[in-house]
């Protein structure tokens, strides 16, 4: 069962302002996007005195999302689990966890996402993965450009991959050295709102990718290392 404020907070329309079929159309759309809804349906269920009342009915549906995997590749068996729930505790938050297993590493896996952070239109996203051969962090905070009218967007994520990569000869690996990556962007955009059946938005960030390579002394050395390498790039969206 998902909680009314949930439903309440992705509605484009509040109570005192003049009916829009368009802003209900769009909401109807909104809340289908989510996983966890399976009907939506907003109808006006009484007019008195220049006022309309209208009724937002959603239905769920199951939201757990168990998968399982194995195989084999390369000589070496691959496989997992991952179990994700869409809508935690009818809050519309999605907690996910997972273990997996391939030629390279095992990794245990965490994944938490809320679309309504803070009960705003921002939507928080966290990554955590701890592996055999490292550790993998990512977070994002981000608002959209969550409906035709919206008039800004902006967002800021990250994040750090430290791992073991290897080389590899005949399905053999050779030598093996320690990879760090790092990203992240920001941005903001600004938009003048539906005009005459158009959208236009224009955004404007930046984004970083930093790559650092090193020997452990604990490993085979590869004969030459990759080149530390630093991304800076501007950009421009609309």
């Amino acid at each position: 069962v998902t909680r009314t404020g949930v439903i309440e907070r992705a509605v484009l329309f509040k109570s005192g302002e003049p009916v829009s079929a368009r802003l209900i159309e769009e909401t109807e759309r909104l809340l289908r996007s989510n996983r966890y809804l399976y009907d939506v349906s907003i109808r006006p269920v009484a007019v008195h005195d220049g006022v309309v009342d209208i009724e937002v009915a959603t239905r769920d549906t199951w939201s757990l999302d168990p998968g399982l995997s194995a195989g084999r590749t390369g000589g070496a068996n691959t496989g997992g689990f991952r179990i994700r729930e869409y809508n935690i505790l009818g809050t519309g938050t999605a907690i996910a966890f997972g273990r997996s297993k391939d030629v390279d590493r095992t990794s245990t896996e965490f994944d938490f996402s809320n679309p309504r952070a803070f009960g705003t239109w921002a939507s928080f996203d966290y990554q955590n993965a701890n592996s055999s051969d490292g550790r993998r962090q990512g977070v994002s905070l981000i608002r959209p450009f969550y409906e035709l009218d919206a008039r800004w967007s902006a967002g800021v994520s990250a994040s750090d991959d430290k791992r073991i990569d290897s080389v590899y000869s005949a399905g053999n690996v050779v030598s093996q050295y320690r990879r760090t990556e790092r990203k992240a962007e920001v941005f903001g955009g600004l938009s003048p709102g539906l005009q005459d059946g158009w959208v236009h938005r224009y955004s404007l960030g930046v984004s970083l990718q930093d790559d650092g390579y090193a020997n452990d002394p604990t490993l085979v050395a590869p004969a030459s290392l990759p080149d530390n390498q630093k991304l800076v790039a501007p950009f421009v969206r609309y």
